[in-house]
């Protein structure tokens, strides 16, 4: 019940905010893929995250520029909206279930047309510069780095690789 009450009078950002904190990641992207952040919000979000969290399971949420996604299983470097990262999630729930692993990104088709009807509706409020974005990913690592995680390389990588830094292993210049 309490979670019931908060749902409905909390704002989003405050309780993506405790799903990463406790370090929730399925409900975390389950928010955050029906209910968009701006990447600002988001990038505070993310750093909620305990340090003990795989990279991996959250990598489909690291920010790209002009409020887009990278999905880890993408094949290919295009990035995605935030009703293209939901599909996208949504397809992967699908296969997910018939492996025996249940997600709930999308409850059924009506749910999923009406979630992709409000997010094409969605227009973001806040903008961040590709230089506040790399800016994050560097605070970001170091404090990683200050806290002896283990994962600071895949997270530079990743964060590179969301900046358009890296392309097929090789450094670029946005």
């Amino acid at each position: 019940r309490r979670f019931l009450f908060d749902f409905q009078h909390e704002s989003t950002s405050t309780l993506a905010s405790e799903a990463a904190f406790s370090g929730d990641v399925i409900a975390l992207t389950i928010l955050i893929s029906r209910h968009p952040l701006s990447t600002l919000k988001l990038m505070k979000v993310l750093e909620e995250l305990p340090f003990e969290i795989e990279l991996s399971t959250y990598a489909s949420l690291l920010p790209c520029p002009e409020n887009k996604f990278l999905p880890r299983h993408q094949h290919g470097p295009s990035l995605l909206d935030q009703t293209q990262l939901f599909e996208y999630l949504c397809k992967v729930q699908h296969q997910s279930n018939h492996l025996g692993l249940v997600t709930h990104i999308c409850t059924d088709d009506f749910d999923k047309e009406h979630v992709v009807t409000s997010l094409m509706n969605w227009e973001c409020d806040e903008t961040v510069t590709y230089g506040e974005l790399a800016a994050w990913y560097r605070k970001l690592v170091c404090a990683h780095v200050h806290a002896g995680n283990k994962q600071v390389q895949d997270l530079c990588e990743a964060g590179l690789i969301r900046l358009g830094a890296v392309d097929n292993g090789k450094f670029t210049f946005p």
